[in-house]
Order: structure tokens, then sequence, then C-alpha cells
């Protein structure tokens, strides 16, 4: 007879129930003896509760520089509107029906994204094989991340509305130009974020070389779920363009405030089909906030020289956590 023990997760579906299966097929220790072996079946169970620990933990890894850009975005945007003498007007907007949405991924979307490129990674490595302990673990990380998606999707609604209203008032580009000095400052002021570590870059074992090529290899597939989650919002939108915005004072014709098919940030833009790579980066998941940061140096920098903030540019933009973008280091030298 087999006993099967369910594993309930509260998370993402595709794990809602893990079965593990002990008795048929398999030899119970002699005497009363205990085992340490883990079954196959067992072993999947965790596999698949560490694969989602993992992709939970590499979500808030990639949400802190999104959330802390996005924040700062929101301060320099505040401060600007303040030295143009435009608090009331911008308040009155916000309150008003010209004033757009975010319309972000759901966590649960969002986490399903995490787990596809978290399988990329390879199998994990299990940090508890106790599996009661383990589900403990992914049920309290998982309260966690959904309450930091939330609130990242706040700030991009506070991104959203602000863009908004300074468009209605010519004053994006302004804050463009205003911006650079703010961006320069923090640059200059700041020392590089420390790059995050996973399971895999923190085995004690690895050589100083072996270790610096897991950290970047973190840090890449950081940036590709940033795409991705970027990419998934844009397919879950596209019927009525609700994932990103313009990056300044000119509307595409087929789109508007708050649109994915426009691109650009200077006045003179071309009007874009509904697709990912004719939208803009500005205030999307995989937003590189030349405005926070500036551009650095090199290709990058020239990209934004010429207003690109177009997702189907030749130039892809350096986001952080990766090793490329200003936060982290890149192009400072």
């Amino acid at each position: 007879m087999s006993i099967r023990i369910r594993v309930v997760t509260l998370g993402l579906s595709a794990f809602a129930c893990s079965s593990i299966a002990v008795g048929q097929g398999a030899s119970a220790p002699a005497n009363g003896a205990t085992s340490n072996a883990v079954s196959a079946p067992v072993g999947s169970a965790i596999m698949q509760l560490q694969l989602e620990l993992d992709a939970l933990n590499a979500m808030t890894d990639a949400m802190g520089p999104m959330r802390g850009d996005a924040d700062a975005r929101v301060a320099q945007m505040k401060a600007f509107i303040s030295e143009e003498k435009l608090d009331a007007a911008a308040a009155a907007f916000a309150t008003s029906a010209k004033a757009p949405a975010f319309n972000g991924l759901t966590f649960n979307q969002s986490l399903q994204v995490a787990l596809k490129e978290q399988r990329t990674r390879g199998q994990p490595i299990v940090s508890n094989t106790d599996p009661a302990a383990l589900q403990t673990e992914v049920n309290a990380t998982q309260v966690l991340v959904q309450g930091q998606w939330g609130d990242l999707n706040k700030v991009h609604a506070q991104v959203a509305v602000l863009s908004g209203f300074l468009q209605s008032q010519k004053k994006l580009d302004a804050y463009h130009t205003w911006a650079a000095a703010a961006a320069a400052k923090r640059l200059a002021s700041s020392t590089p974020d420390v790059a995050p570590t996973d399971s895999a870059s923190s085995n004690p074992k690895l050589t100083p070389e072996q270790k610096a090529a897991k950290i970047l290899a973190y840090q890449q597939q950081l940036v590709r779920l940033r795409t991705a989650w970027d990419q998934e919002q844009m397919a879950q939108g596209a019927a009525n363009f609700p994932q990103s915005q313009s990056s300044g004072d000119q509307q595409g014709q087929s789109g508007g405030a708050g649109s994915s098919n426009y691109s650009g940030s200077g006045d003179n833009n071309s009007n874009y089909n509904n697709d990912y790579y004719s939208g803009s980066y500005w205030n999307g998941y995989a937003d590189p906030y030349y405005d926070v940061w500036g551009a650095g140096r090199g290709a990058a920098a020239a990209a934004v020289a010429h207003n690109n903030w177009n997702r189907g540019g030749a130039v892809a933009p350096a986001i952080a956590p990766g090793a490329g973008h200003p936060r982290m280091g890149g192009f400072r030298r």
C-alpha cells in the first residue's frame, strides 16, 4: 500500500500540491534502524520547494534597486514640480480623470516569471531537507515578497501620475534636463552597491574566481528577470497599452500618457505599433533610470544623448543590479 503525504504551498499554482510517496517500491530500514537517505519522490518535492524559495529570494534581490530608484525618481519629480511652482496643479491632476494608471503585474504573475527564470540556474541547492520546515520558510518568504511587490507597484503608480502631469504641462522634457545635475551629484557621492549573491555563489568551497563568476551569473539572471517582467507586462496588457509611459512630452497618436507604444524622450517622435519593441522603458520593470543615475559613459551614454528610451533601440540599456549599471559601479570610470 502506498501512503501519500500532501505538502500544500500558499504560492504558485504549479506547486500547489507536492506529493511525497513512501512505501510502494521503497524498503524500510530493518530492525527499527533509521535512514538519512532522501527518497527520489521526497527529494523531488523538496527541490520544488527550494526552487520556489530561490525564485522568491531572486525577486527580492531584483526589486531592491528597482524600489530605490523609483523612490528617487518620485522625489526628484516632486522637487522639480515644486521649483516650477506647480504643486497645487499637480495635486489637482492626481485626483482627476486625466491621471494615468499603472497596470502592473500581479504578484502571482511576477512569481510565475521568476520561477521560469530560476529554472535556468539548474538544480537548486537544498537548504533544508525537512519538507515541513522548508515549506514554512517558503510561506513566510512569500508573504514578505508579496508585500514588496505591492509596494513597488504603488511607487510605479506614483511615477505614472507625475509623468502624466508633467506631460500635460509640457514639462517632462524639461524635467530630464533638470535631473541631469541631480543624477551626476548622486553618482559622484555614492559608492557602488554590493552585488547580490545566491546559494550558488555563496558556497565556501568556491575559489575567488569561481565565486566572482557565480555572482556575475546571478546578476545576469536578475537582469533577465527584470526584462522578463517587462515583457510579461506587455503580454498581459497589450490590448490597451497599460504598462509603460512616454518618457517625454510628445505623445504618439495611437497612444498617450500611459501608453506602451510610445518611445523616446524628445519632441520629435514617430507613431508605433502595438508590440513590445516599439514601446518605452520609462516606468516599466526594465527601466534604466537614466534620470536618477545618468547613463555613464560609452555606448549607453550615446544612446541617451539621442533620447533613446525606445525598447527597440540598437543599444540595450544597463539595468541594476547588473554589473554594467552605474548604481553597481558600471560606467563610473
